[in-house]
């Protein structure tokens, strides 16, 4: 489970609080999706919750480890991966095949076991026949089905996509969700998805909605959604249907 305990945060040299999270749970297993206007604090939460921020007051506890607590942000990082808007940030390889494997040799991980679980995301990411190219050739569907593959291929037990699918075709972005909620069915992990596509929160079974840095909705996303007045004045996207309802009224 991830844990927000009275946190709160600032950016150096600011002293605008961006968020403020006095108690807000993620439990294992679960699909969740996260929304907000720009500047409402998305990005800022999905950091904390792998450390890549600390916070300035109370404690992010990834399964039980301080994110605070330097010793322990090696186990958090690779308990909760996240996949960037722009993948092109993640990759560190001249090859789709190096790609995957870079995480798991900086593991240790024999090379029998690498060369098998490489295989193994190739194939379940749709990645083979591209195995020898270079990352910066592909497309954006495949550029993003390989960040999400070197990300699963580490056994995480979160991940975060943070507006993953925003640079995509609504194409790309319904076949990508689509082979994503099936790997992570299969792994067990928790979906954590910053989206900014009603149509996507409606895929989890958990819609919080960020508003100033604090939660203003956090329930099933259809019963979120029926608040489509506050919504859209928070400058949040309500979906098509709610959004005529509304100009009936």
């Amino acid at each position: 489970m991830i844990e927000f305990r009275n946190v709160e945060f600032r950016y150096p040299g600011d002293p605008h609080t961006v968020l403020r999270l006095p108690d807000l749970q993620i439990r294992e297993g679960s699909s969740v999706a996260i929304m907000g206007a720009n500047g409402s604090g998305k990005s800022t939460t999905a950091f904390c919750m792998n450390g890549m921020l600390v916070p300035t007051a109370g404690d992010v506890l990834v399964d039980g480890l301080n994110t605070a607590d330097r010793l322990s942000l090696s186990h958090i990082r690779r308990r909760v991966g996240v996949v960037f808007q722009d993948p092109n940030l993640q990759f560190t390889s001249m090859s789709v095949e190096r790609e995957l494997a870079f995480g798991l040799e900086n593991l240790g991980v024999p090379s029998e076991v690498m060369r098998r679980q490489v295989e193994d995301q190739l194939r379940a990411f749709n990645l083979k026949r591209i195995r020898d190219c270079a990352p910066s050739i592909l497309s954006g569907g495949e550029k993003q089905r390989l960040a999400v593959a070197a990300v699963m291929i580490l056994h995480p037990g979160y991940l975060i996509l943070d507006e993953a699918t925003s640079l995509l075709s609504a194409a790309s972005r319904r076949a990508l969700l689509q082979l994503v909620g099936e790997v992570v069915k299969r792994s067990g992990a928790t979906l954590i998805m910053i989206t900014q596509f009603p149509h996507e929160a409606f895929t989890a079974e958990r819609l919080i909605v960020l508003h100033r840095g604090a939660v203003a909705f956090d329930d099933a996303p259809r019963t979120v959604f029926r608040n489509a007045r506050d919504l859209t004045g928070m400058g949040v996207p309500v979906p098509l249907t709610m959004r005529l309802a509304l100009d009936e009224v």
